[in-house]
Order: C-alpha cells, then sequence, then structure tokens
C-alpha cells in the first residue's frame, strides 16, 4: 500500500482535491487571510488569543535561547515565578513559530497557522477516509465536513488549540499504515511521525492525548464484546508490528523528556477542580439537547440560534455540534438496511463521550421541579474527574472533540456503504456536498484589535540595564478560576516581552493558590489589585508609607498607569514616584525617586 491514498488515481484529481481544500480554506477563513495581510505588529487577536499569542512568542524565545520552554516564566508573576510545565498554553504554537517568525509577525505568525491547522485537518481527514476505502466524493465532502465542524469553528474563538484537531485522523491514519507498509525503511519513519504526532497532540493540550486514549480503549473494549473476531484479527495485525508501536512509544517519551524534566525540577502549579462545583465544570459541560443546537455564526440560519435562543448553550464551553451531515449518517446507521452490527461499536464510542461531554453530574434541580429539588444523578465524568490530567479540565464539553470525530467516520462510513453502489451515488453525494454548505458556511468571528502600548516609556525601561521590576495599571492576576486586579488586561504581558523586564501580574490557565495569597498579603499589591478592581470592592490599605516601603522592598523602579486611574496617579508622589513621561499612547510613566 502506498503512503498516500492521493496518489490512487489521476495526478488531476488529486491536484482538485488539493485545490478544493485550499479554496474553502481560503473562503471560509477570509478573515483570517486578512490578518495575515496586516503586518502591524501590536495587532492581537482578543480573549485569550492575546494571551496564546504572547505565550507562543514566549516558547519560541525559549527555544532559540536554548531554553527548556516547559520551565518556569520568569517574567510575569513577579516577585514569584510561574512554571509552564503542565499548562494548557498550546506550546505547538511555539514550534511553529521558531519557522514563521523571521518573516512574519507574532500576530501574522498565529493567523498562518490557523490556516495551516484548517487545511492539514482536511487533508489528513480525507487520507484517513480514502485508507478505510471511502469513495473520493465522500472523503472529500466530510474531511471538509470535520475540518470545519461547528463544534470547533464556534469554540477556536478562545481555544486555539482547538485547531489541532487534525492530529486526530492523522494518529490513526498513521498508526493504520504501520500495520499495512512491509518497508522497513517506511515503517521506521511512520513510527517516528507517529510518536511526533502524540507528542505535538499533548503539546497542544494534555487533554487531547488523554481523550484520544479513552476513545481508543472504549473502542477496544466496546469491539471485545460486540465483535470479538474482528478486534481479535486487528489485535494480530498490530502484533506483528508491535515493536514499531514500541519505537513510537520511546520516540514519543523522548520528546516529553524536556516536560518531564521540568515538571520534576519545578514547584507543581496545577490545582485539582474545587470540590464544591468541580472547578465549573458542572456549569460549563454540555447540555443534552446542545448537540442538536447549530452554530450561531452560520450565515444561512444563525440568527435565530443566538445566545438569547432559549436552549442554546449559555457560552461557547457549550457547544458540540458535530453538523447535519453527521446527524444523516447517524439516522441512516439507526434506521437504513446494513449491517449495523459492523459499526456498533463506533457508534458506542460516539455515546460514550455524549454522555462524558456532560460532565460530573446531572442536576435536576435546574427543572424547577418540586420532586426532584436536589436531585442529582452522577455521570462517568465524577470518576474521570479525578485523573491526573483530566482533573485539570474545567469544561468536559471539550469531550466534543472526539465526539465529532468519531461521528464524521461513522457518517461517512455508513454513507460509503449504503450508497457508493447507487446508480444515483453523484447526486447524492451533490446533495451532501450542499447541505455541507448550507449548514458549515460560516466564518470564525475572532476579535482583532490594535493594542495601544506606551512604546515610547517601554524603550526607556529596556535602556535601564539595572536590576528592578515593572508595574503596568492596569494588570491582573488570573487563571482559569480567580483574578485579582482587572480582569480583562493583557496589554502588559506585551509590555514584558518589549522591555524583556521583570512584570507585576500573569495570567494562566493554572496558577497555584499560592500566588493569589502572596498578591493578597503584600501591602502594595493587595493595594493596586484592589484599586484596580472595577467589579469588586475589597478593603485595602491605605497607609501610603506602608505601600511606599513594600513598593522600595519589590525594586518596582517603574510604574505605566492609565489616564483612567488619576486617583492612583494623584497619589505617586506621596509614594515615592515622579513623573517621566506623560501622555505615551493614554498612559504615564513613573520612576523612583
Amino acid at each position: 500500500m502506498k503512503l498516500t491514498r492521493f496518489a490512487k488515481g489521476s495526478r488531476a484529481s488529486t491536484l482538485l482535491i488539493l485545490l478544493g481544500f485550499i479554496f474553502f480554506n481560503l473562503l471560509l477563513n477570509s478573515n483570517i487571510v486578512t490578518e495575515l495581510l496586516n503586518n502591524n505588529p501590536f495587532r492581537v487577536y482578543g480573549g485569550d488569543g492575546q494571551l496564546l499569542e504572547y505565550l507562543a512568542e514566549v516558547t519560541r524565545l525559549k527555544i532559540i535561547s536554548g531554553q527548556n520552554p516547559f520551565g518556569y516564566l520568569s517574567g510575569l508573576f513577579y516577585p514569584l515565578q510561574a512554571s509552564l510545565n503542565l499548562q494548557d498554553i498550546g506550546f505547538d504554537n511555539g514550534f511553529w513559530f521558531v519557522i514563521f517568525s523571521p518573516f512574519l509577525t507574532i500576530h501574522q505568525s498565529m493567523s498562518l497557522l490557523l490556516l495551516i491547522n484548517f487545511f492539514l485537518a482536511e487533508v489528513f481527514t480525507y487520507l484517513l477516509l480514502r485508507t478505510l476505502k471511502v469513495a473520493r466524493p465522500l472523503a472529500f465532502i466530510f474531511a471538509l465536513s470535520f475540518a470545519f465542524s461547528p463544534a470547533f469553528v464556534f469554540r477556536i474563538r478562545g481555544h486555539f488549540h482547538y485547531l489541532y484537531h487534525f492530529l486526530y485522523p492523522l494518529l490513526i491514519w498513521l498508526s493504520l499504515l504501520i500495520v499495512e507498509v512491509k518497508q522497513r525503511f517506511k515503517l521506521v519513519i511512520l513510527s517516528v511521525c507517529l510518536g511526533l504526532s502524540m507528542s505535538l497532540l499533548f503539546f497542544a493540550s494534555g487533554y487531547l492525548l488523554v481523550m484520544f486514549t479513552l476513545g481508543l480503549l472504549s473502542f477496544g473494549l466496546l469491539e471485545l464484546m460486540i465483535n470479538r473476531g474482528s478486534i481479535l484479527s486487528w489485535s494480530r495485525q498490530f502484533g506483528k508490528k508491535y515493536r514499531y508501536f514500541v519505537f513510537a512509544g520511546i520516540i514519543f517519551l523522548a520528546t516529553l523528556s524536556p516536560l518531564i524534566w521540568a515538571t520534576l525540577h519545578t514547584h507543581p502549579p496545577i490545582e485539582n477542580r474545587p470540590s464544591l462545583d468541580y472547578g465549573g465544570a458542572r456549569a460549563y459541560a454540555a447540555r443534552p439537547w446542545d448537540i442538536f443546537l447549530p452554530s450561531t455564526d452560520n450565515l444561512f440560519y444563525g440568527n435565530f440560534f443566538q445566545l438569547d435562543f432559549p436552549f442554546h448553550p449559555h457560552s461557547i464551553e457549550g457547544v458540540i455540534y458535530p453538523g447535519i451531515l453527521s446527524f444523516i449518517g447517524l439516522v441512516i446507521f439507526l434506521f437504513g438496511k446494513l449491517d449495523r452490527r459492523k459499526y456498533l461499536s463506533v457508534f458506542l464510542s460516539i455515546i460514550v463521550f455524549y454522555i462524558l461531554s456532560w460532565g460530573p453530574m446531572i442536576d435536576l434541580s435546574k427543572l424547577s421541579v418540586p420532586l426532584l429539588s436536589n436531585f442529582i444523578i452522577p455521570l462517568p465524568d465524577i470518576i474521570l474527574a479525578k485523573l491526573p490530567i483530566l482533573s485539570m479540565m474545567r469544561v468536559p464539553s471539550r469531550y466534543g472533540m472526539p465526539l465529532v470525530f468519531v461521528s464524521v467516520i461513522l457518517a461517512a462510513l455508513v454513507l460509503n456503504q449504503k450508497y457508493q453502489a447507487s446508480q444515483k451515488f453523484a447526486s447524492i453525494c451533490l446533495g451532501l456536498f450542499l447541505v455541507f454548505l448550507i449548514d458549515q458556511s460560516y466564518q470564525i468571528p475572532l476579535e482583532v484589535f490594535d493594542m495601544n502600548l506606551p512604546v515610547n516609556s517601554y524603550q526607556v525601561i529596556r535602556q535601564d540595564h539595572s536590576n528592578f521590576a515593572v508595574m503596568q495599571i492596569p494588570f491582573t492576576l488570573r487563571d482559569g478560576f480567580n483574578y485579582l486586579g482587572s480582569e480583562s488586561a493583557l496589554d502588559f504581558h506585551y509590555g514584558q516581552l518589549l522591555t524583556q523586564k521583570p512584570f507585576v501580574g500573569g495570567y494562566l490557565s493554572r496558577v497555584g493558590l499560592d500566588k493569589f495569597d502572596y498578591y493578597l498579603q503584600n501591602p502594595a499589591l493587595h493595594y493596586f489589585t484592589s484599586a484596580i478592581d472595577v467589579k469588586h470592592q475589597h478593603p485595602y490599605i491605605t497607609d501610603n508609607q506602608t505601600v511606599s516601603q513594600s513598593l522600595q522592598h519589590l525594586s518596582i523602579k517603574y510604574i505605566l498607569i492609565q489616564g483612567s486611574f488619576s486617583k492612583l496617579q494623584a497619589q505617586m508622589a506621596q509614594l515615592g514616584y515622579h513623573q517621566l513621561l506623560s501622555g505615551d499612547h493614554g498612559y504615564n510613566l513613573y520612576v523612583l525617586n
């Protein structure tokens, strides 16, 4: 068997398919293409995208300077450090940035990465489906359906790691090739690729690899119970090539060795879900009916399913809708005339992930039925939530990624078996393609903006070669559970990047509670975090002498204050600082006397 099923057929058809993938990638992502062409160095994606662009650049800088990218993040959270080893920050992005940065800005690099990952999802899903003997037209349609699944596209605006969904079909495809290929050299290459792909999936998000493994285990156990002969046959085929899978595992562990070393030599930064509500898992879980609710970004009917729609998910976190094409396949599987036993394990795997996406429990008291008050049904995720990696995941609807993947595979296989020999196959494929165009025609509503940074002040700070720290107001100390200061203040991260000086505050997916305690107990940090928190009122020290002494003890030499914080600016002289620059893009720079 050749390494690519693209080659099976004419070169013209292969080229046509690749051009089709590129066309839809550029068409549905025209807004990302626009961002790719924007060379403003201070342009960023909104929300967590701004943070992820910063962290990708930090990862790149660590790599090119010979540092462990999974070690401490020393430029933020001053005077403390935060460990990056098990953070959900998408280390893969930084690896790509090493290649892109000589030619592109940070924002352009992220935009190109988004486009590349969409394209890879199209290509590898197509290759997997062709390897499973799905007809070329169906493989093309369902590759598009998976790449642009509403469950991913709707949520990418907040979590770029969903774009590494291309690794799911890639891992399965590589595994199948190892089983079928006989040439030793090709087997070694495939094993290396498999090990590296597993590493990339783990670096994108540890959750995704754990979910992938759970999917394999659930499918294997189900197949063992339903089609014992089939799973034993597959086991024998995999067993013949076991040494190459072992080699892939060695490559995987070797690639993870810097992360393992960092985990063993840094303070554990990860906090488990609070026991009260499982770290928000109950609030951010998908509801049973969420799987049927389309994306609000759809050009044709999205307005009907806006967030104020009675049954729509309360946020992007609840979206697990796989698309109409997947539902067509499921309906045919359940009610069509075909051998359901052949794909029953695949169908039941979908059910497994569907239930896991509901979270640790179903709270029936929310239905406002008197007899059901405080009535809770525990679900399997209540056990999985205690596993080392999954204990950090507060959004159970992330199980939507494997759910959609398996749904697409099942739908493609079922439709292929049902209609490939039909005289109306071409018409059926055309109809399915039109369904895709109607159901999955949307663009990611990514928020973008140009940061208004005090670059002149940053230049002054960068030229000062003494040892000191910087405070930029507003700032935040934040993770997925808690925050101090201004929740949405992220610009100061780029101040740290441009000055290469330690800054007060920081934002990561998980931050140890010791850092929050320190900021609350330190007089100066408690004072400023409380003073700039516009949502909550906290009692804080107003003794200028105590705050001034604390600032000097922390060696905070420069303080940048946005113009809207006039009361804090009025106190700078009493705290021992004088104004050095004013009106620098809305900021005033103060330096210690």
